[in-house]
């Protein structure tokens, strides 16, 4: 989904096409001092504003979030008090006739590397998914979103069935 208006937010490298994504250098999470410039301003509250109008509208009991302990460590708004608290708020924004759909993010607590010996164990298609902060038709290998991802793969001990432009 493409919501240009974020543009307006912030200064994030991932909302605004003039700044550059970082690549080639992954963030130490728990040493960042600063807001990473892939930072956008209230991201995920959009986000699940969005999903939480339409699921009301399907009747959804449910919205899944792959929110993960890695990125709440720079991201506030992917840690499991900013779940609790926004399943709190759809209690409150749904119509009183519907039952509000529940924020549900089964990763919050999980690192990188043991999110991918869960897809494992799950038999997830993790050939499937995507990370590229450059959001290309191939991951790039270079953004920071692909070095955690192949740093993940790295620690969990599981070949990464990723195709990377730059290996």
């Amino acid at each position: 989904m493409e919501l240009p208006f974020l543009k307006e937010l912030g200064e994030s490298s991932l909302t605004d096409i003039t700044r550059e994504v970082p690549v080639a250098e992954e963030v130490n999470l728990d040493e960042e001092k600063e807001t990473p410039s892939t930072w956008v301003p209230c991201r995920n509250l959009i986000l699940l504003a969005t999903s939480g109008a339409y699921a009301e509208v399907i009747s959804a009991e449910a919205i899944f979030v792959g929110f993960n302990a890695e990125e709440a460590r720079a991201y506030p708004d992917n840690d499991k008090e900013f779940v609790s608290r926004y399943n709190l708020v759809l209690e409150k924004a749904v119509a009183s006739f519907s039952q509000p759909p529940t924020v549900k993010a089964p990763l919050v607590d999980l690192l990188k590397p043991d999110i991918i010996k869960k897809g494992i164990e799950v038999k997830a298609p993790l050939h499937l998914t995507y990370s590229c902060y450059l959001g290309g038709e191939k991951h790039c290998g270079i953004c920071e979103s692909c070095l955690h991802r192949r740093r993940g793969f790295k620690e969990a001990g599981v070949e990464d069935p990723t195709d990377y432009i730059q290996e």
